[in-house]
């Protein structure tokens, strides 16, 4: 009999302050995307650093999360901002924060 680990994988959105974007991946090593976000490695998010995590959950495969992903990625800032409310329960406690200050100053 064979076990194979299944690794799950991560779906994300950060934001970032300086650049009032959000940005959308998937990973299956949370924090250590996050560092690499943060240490300036990539060209886009190098542009937006320091970004913090608002929202992630978990996917079983890769395909899962890339799909998800895409989703996202195709969302406008509110209708992201809708699903991240509606599944509050994969929101951060920094993603609450900046959710609350952002419907409060964008536009409808």
């Amino acid at each position: 009999v064979r076990f194979f680990y299944v690794m799950p994988y991560s779906v994300y959105i950060l934001f970032s302050p300086s650049l009032k974007k959000f940005y959308k991946g998937h990973t299956s090593d949370i924090e250590k995307r996050m560092q690499y976000h943060n240490g300036g490695h990539e060209d886009f998010t190098r542009k937006g650093i320091p970004w913090t995590l608002c929202w992630h959950t978990t996917k079983a495969t890769k395909g899962e999360a890339m799909k998800l992903e895409m989703k996202l990625k195709n969302l406008t800032n509110k209708r992201l901002i809708d699903l991240m409310l509606k599944y509050h329960e994969d929101l951060t406690t920094e993603g609450q924060e900046i959710i609350s200050g952002l419907m409060t100053s964008w536009p409808a």
